[in-house]
């Protein structure tokens, strides 16, 4: 089905909306709501417009007026029910199966589609991916079309609102397909990876603030809540991700990503201020600033080993050092440890960056050489006449794959199959020694 909204403002008897809205409601799989409305010609114009640009064929005559509508809202709602109907069969029987499911309860929409898409193909399966509280989050049905091409169409849970933003009922919309191939499959796989993998930092991120066994525990009740409130923020939001589709899909991954820096944010704030003011209950001030100057001392080392102790980093901790001697009493004491916190994560993050930028190095000349060594085999065997069309065109497929190797996963895979092909020269040239 064609997914449209219409908005029309409406002069009508109260009771004329409800029984069209009664009317359209026995139709099986269309849902419109009908509410204040007012039709005109230039109304009905632009509705016809915008279905005709939907490719969905409906027949609105632009003369009604309101009496017309008023003696005859039971007559049209019933055409324009059939039309509709009309117009999403055709539809889903050309294979663009741009339909809307809208399930009982939530679970029961995949084999709701299954079932549909039975009376229309012989060949389906569902796949479905759960999110919370393992409900149903979106749907990939696998069928074959009149033609008999595959087609691979997914389903992403929606949630219809009321105008105050309070959540009235869910359902299934149409958020792409794909034919012969895994393109719907592999976007669905992606964004469950992606959820997952949030899911999983997430969790991480709860266990280290819940721990009371850590090394600076966060017990304040009102802190705790705190925390728990972004925690179940984080969540709905990670829902959003598993919901998403290809063009939803980054904004949604950096609004976790946000919220998570939040909740991190948060945790550190709320756990330097625990450990401040409970350090100063056990320790004098001045047993506490020697410590955390010997916790900096470390910190300093860290970076001169790992070669990133720049111009910048020095003045940094200068000035962390000056803030730590002019600390005496816990607010100090705590602003102290948010600002030692945030050049950590600043080391963090470059540290990562230049491993990351290490490791593509590595890569590209493990790439290199791999190239080389093949050319190399290539011209051993042209010499000696061992190099026959097969092999030359298995050697170019080769040569071919390698540049677009970008992960050292990637580069193993291509080393195996360099292996295979060995193998099978090695293979080749051993059963014509037997022969002899």
């Amino acid at each position: 089905m064609t997914d449209f909204n219409i908005i029309i403002g409406a002069i009508l008897e109260s009771n004329v909306g409800q029984k069209l809205q009664a009317e359209l409601d026995k139709y099986k799989n269309l849902s419109i709501n009908v509410s204040d409305i007012k039709l005109n010609g230039k109304a009905l114009q632009d509705v016809q417009t915008m279905l005709k640009n939907s490719n969905v064929k409906l027949n609105l005559q632009a003369d009604l007026d309101r009496a017309r509508l008023e003696s005859q809202g039971r007559q049209a709602g019933e055409t324009i029910g059939k039309q509709i109907q009309s117009g999403m069969n055709g539809i889903i029987q050309k294979g663009k199966f741009e339909k809307i499911f809208n399930p009982g309860k939530i679970n029961t929409a995949a084999k709701e589609a299954e079932n549909y898409f039975k009376t229309i193909s012989k060949s389906v399966s569902v796949t479905e991916e759960l999110g919370k509280n393992n409900n149903l989050t979106s749907f990939v049905v696998q069928c074959k079309n009149a033609e008999g091409v595959v087609e691979k169409l997914r389903y992403n849970l929606q949630v219809l609102k009321d105008d105050q933003g309070k959540a009235i009922g869910n359902y299934f919309q149409y958020a792409g397909g794909s034919i012969n191939d895994n393109g719907v499959t592999k976007q669905l796989d992606t964004i469950s990876s992606k959820a997952n993998d949030l899911s999983i930092k997430l969790e991480k991120l709860k266990m280290s603030y819940s721990d009371l066994n850590a090394a600076k525990p966060i017990k304040d009740v009102n802190n705790l809540s705190a925390l728990n409130s972004q925690y179940m923020k984080v969540q709905s939001a990670i829902e959003a991700v598993r919901n998403s589709d290809s063009s939803t899909f980054t904004a949604m991954t950096s609004n976790v990503n946000t919220e998570i820096a939040t909740l991190d944010r948060l945790i550190t704030q709320f756990r330097n201020a625990e450990y401040a003011a409970t350090s100063l209950r056990t320790k004098h001030i001045s047993t506490v600033k020697i410590d955390e100057g010997h916790n900096l001392d470390i910190f300093v080392e860290k970076i001169k080993q790992s070669g990133l102790y720049t111009t910048d980093f020095e003045a940094k901790i200068s000035a962390l050092r000056a803030d730590l001697n002019k600390a005496f009493d816990s607010d100090a004491l705590t602003a102290y440890l948010n600002r030692l916190s945030n050049v950590e994560s600043e080391f963090k993050a470059i540290s990562a960056a230049a491993k990351t930028t290490e490791n593509a190095t590595l890569l590209r000349s493990n790439i290199e050489t791999e190239k080389t060594k093949l050319i190399n085999y290539r011209n051993e065997l042209e010499s000696t006449g061992k190099l026959t069309t097969e092999f030359r065109q298995k050697f170019d497929t080769l040569q071919s794959s390698l540049s677009s190797v970008t992960t050292p996963t990637g580069l193993k895979v291509w080393q195996s199959e360099f292996q295979t092909l060995k193998n099978n020269i090695i293979g080749v040239e051993q059963a014509k020694r037997d022969r002899i």
